[in-house]
Formats: C-alpha cells, sequence, structure tokens
C-alpha cells in the first residue's frame, strides 16, 4: 500500500464528507463502487486524526467527496 507523502487532515476530511452530505457508511458505498474497500472505523480514524489514509484511499476518499486532493491536507504539512 502506497503511503501519503504529506499529512492528511482528518477534521478536513470529515467537514468535506459532512458538506458533501454523505455519512460514513454512504462513503464508504461510494469507496468500493470505486474498488476502494475500507471499514467504516477505519475511516472514521482517518477523520479523528488516530490514522492517516493510505495514498490509494485519500486520492479515492477526495473523489468521493468532490473536492481537491489539497484541500485535504494539513495546513503544516503544505509549508514543510
Amino acid at each position: 500500500m502506497a503511503k501519503l507523502s504529506l499529512t492528511a487532515d482528518g477534521r478536513k476530511m470529515r467537514l468535506a464528507r459532512e458538506a458533501a452530505d454523505l455519512t460514513v457508511d454512504q462513503l464508504v458505498e461510494r469507496l468500493r463502487k470505486e474498488g476502494v474497500d475500507r471499514h467504516p472505523d477505519h475511516i472514521r480514524n482517518c477523520e479523528l486524526g488516530y490514522q492517516q489514509p493510505g495514498l490509494e484511499l485519500f486520492n479515492a476518499y477526495a473523489r468521493a467527496v468532490g473536492v481537491d486532493r489539497l484541500t485535504l491536507i494539513a495546513d503544516d504539512a503544505k509549508t514543510a
């Protein structure tokens, strides 16, 4: 599994999902349709900042919620 070289911001991920009016379960279904199968708890842990998403999940997440990937990167990671 490829690692994300920048740090994803879980809070931004959750806000983007909520702005897309998706529950975690709805997001998981969208991800499955793209061939990315993750447990809802994994998504929640990423959004809470307990885990970092891999590159595949991060890219699929951004597509599923309809945002540019850079909007989901932690602010301190953009300047590092």
